[in-house]
């Protein structure tokens, strides 16, 4: 499972700070990208364009591979080059371990990790794959400070609390499973929990850093409730306590969205997409190359964008 995040972005002249019209994103973004920065890449079949975001005081090396611009979506893959030294290459054949590009200097090749992103143009909202060092969403911005330094890019997170609000005030609204994780309980609860007794607690000599999670979901494939004031009020009651948990997801929907969890404690909101690695040929798998995955994410991020468009639209100010 990854996580997708969510933003709204506003592109802003850099002497008077007005919002310019979202078209113009669009507008600079092609332009830079068939301008004569950008390389033209083939591999494995598949042509797109790369272009350099580093700044000229960092070492390492900041790339986009742009793969589609021109149409409804910008869709790329934004990637961070890592010190070689992090990394070894090992024959597990003889165990033997190798440097990783040995000689060779980060100016001239390196080894990069990296992450997907999606833009709708009309409506403004980014949609980023949040994967551990690799870039953030705000490497977007080198597009302009590099190479259109007139114009910056902000971005706005879309709340979580905006979408456990949609199902708060939504149509139709309906609960799954409520998770709640709280701090070890005292001893008295843990003997009419598990039936211990007292003597037996103090035995066991637990480690006090234990946490209890307690999750509330129904025997048969159906709703804990569907009925909109129970929904409202099972929302309410969590939020009044959250100081008392130390965690809180509710997996719910209402009308317009699908069925998806909402952490409570979580800022940003997101939504969980599976890309899949590797496909099964004659009962063995094969992991997918960089390039054939390509097509999976694009087709991961559309989709969890589409499921949620409406909801993240509502939250969304642009202009």
């Amino acid at each position: 499972m990854s996580k997708v995040y969510y933003y709204t972005i506003k592109l802003r002249d850099v002497r008077s700070g007005t919002v310019c019209n979202l078209s113009k994103v669009k507008e600079k973004l092609i332009s830079i990208i068939d301008g004569e920065n950008s390389k033209c890449v083939e591999a494995e079949g598949r042509e797109w364009k790369a272009i350099d975001l580093t700044r000229e005081n960092q070492v390492f090396h900041f790339i986009a591979d742009v793969f589609d611009y021109k149409d409804e979506y910008l869709f790329l893959r934004l990637s961070s080059q890592k010190p070689t030294g992090d990394y070894l290459e090992r024959d597990y054949s003889t165990g033997v371990p190798s440097e990783v590009l040995k000689g060779i200097g980060p100016d001239k090749k390196g080894i990069e990790i990296y992450t997907y992103a999606l833009l709708d143009y009309e409506k403004g909202i980014l949609s980023i794959v949040k994967q551990q060092s690799a870039p953030s969403h705000k490497i977007l911005g080198e597009f302009f400070t590099k190479y259109c330094s007139d114009y910056f890019l902000e971005f706005i997170p879309i709340p979580n609390k905006e979408g456990i609000k949609y199902i708060y005030e939504g149509t139709n609204p309906s609960i799954s499973s409520l998770e709640i994780e709280v701090p070890v309980p005292e001893a008295k609860y843990l003997e009419k929990l598990f039936n211990w007794s007292e003597e037996e607690i103090l035995d066991l000599e637990l480690n006090k850093e234990l946490k209890a999670t307690i999750r509330l979901s129904p025997v048969r494939r159906q709703p804990i409730t569907d009925k909109t004031v129970d929904v409202k009020r099972i929302i309410d009651i969590v939020k009044d306590h959250l100081n008392d948990y130390r965690g809180a997801v509710m997996r719910g929907k209402a009308e317009g969205t699908s069925t998806m969890d909402y952490n409570f404690f979580d800022a940003i909101f997101s939504y969980e997409i599976t890309i899949e690695k590797y496909k099964v040929e004659d009962d063995e798998k094969k992991y997918l190359s960089s390039t054939e995955l390509i097509g999976y994410y694009k087709s991961g991020l559309v989709d969890a964008y589409r499921r949620n468009r409406d909801m993240i639209s509502m939250f969304c100010i642009n202009g």
